[in-house]
């Protein structure tokens, strides 16, 4: 009888996974890329992206902003227990002007509040967790691949998502182990004198500590300025490369000194002179 049962789960299980592989091959199906060189940008202007923003009286009107949060939708699959009415007058409450609401391929219709609210969506079903946010669409493209190995099947996503949307965001840099280091020192290729590089945030999964610092040093010989947002190991690695600007955090800034109390400003002030004495030329703390 035991194995019986033996044999049927092994059946079973291979079965599950004959239909597994094929879903992605079936799904893994993109045009192959040729991709260009990296190179120095050029051109006859730099792209402003705050040209066109909203002023009054003559000057700049900034927003407060949030791209990328969920809420309660329909179905079994939430990551949020909190209605969209919920989200929105909390945020409303953190001072945000703008708010999106990014659930999994599905448009969330927003409260009354702003007419500057921006719908959005999260799109992505894949295992790796390499989803993207699509600013802009009319309606959801739900077609992906289940294992997006190759960087042919990821830049076909964003041109398909592209076509239909104003700009297509890159989430989870965490979770998108499937991103090689040798990916992200190609960077080196864009760099020149007039290139200014921001390393912000986290890196991907399985990539060393030592990226930031890395590709600091690569930069730098071909005479591009870098300017670090990091916490943590990876802005402690990155610091020995001498970034020429760094924008830490109050909290940051004391975990890289080993604080554990709440740091006064004049803490801040010498920690940012010790980061001045070592060569950074621009340190902007944030409070």
């Amino acid at each position: 009888m035991f194995k019986m049962f033996l044999a049927l789960l092994g059946r079973t299980m291979t079965r599950i996974i004959l239909v597994l592989l094929s879903a992605i091959c079936v799904t893994g199906i993109s045009p192959v890329y040729r991709f260009a060189v990296p190179e120095p940008f050029s051109g006859p202007d730099i792209f402003n992206p705050y040209r066109n923003v909203l002023k009054k009286n003559g000057e700049t009107l900034w927003k407060r902003a949030l791209f990328h949060t969920h809420t309660m939708v329909k179905g079994i699959f939430n990551e949020c227990h909190h209605t969209p009415a919920e989200v929105s007058d909390s945020l409303r409450g953190f001072g945000y002007d703008l708010i999106t609401f990014s659930n999994h391929n599905s448009f969330t219709d927003l409260p009354a509040g702003s007419a500057l609210d921006v719908n959005v969506y999260e799109h992505g079903w894949n295992l790796p967790k390499y989803h993207k946010l699509v600013f802009g669409a009319e309606k959801v493209w739900h077609w992906d691949n289940l294992m997006p190995v190759l960087a042919s099947q990821r830049q076909f996503h964003i041109d398909m998502l592209s076509r239909g949307s104003d700009f297509v965001q890159i989430n989870h840099p965490t979770r998108t182990w499937l991103t090689q280091k040798s990916t992200m020192e190609k960077l080196e290729g864009y760099a020149g004198e007039q290139t200014l590089f921001v390393l912000s945030g986290s890196i991907p999964a399985g990539v060393d500590k030592g990226i930031y610092a890395e590709i600091i040093s690569r930069v730098h010989k071909k005479g591009a300025k870098v300017l670090l947002d990091a916490d943590g190991e990876l802005f402690r690695n990155a610091l020995q490369a001498g970034p020429d600007m760094i924008k830490p955090n109050r909290v940051e800034l004391e975990e890289y000194a080993k604080m554990d109390y709440r740091a006064s400003e004049e803490e801040l002030f010498a920690i940012a002179e010790d980061f001045a004495a070592k060569g950074i030329r621009t340190i902007a703390v944030s409070m």
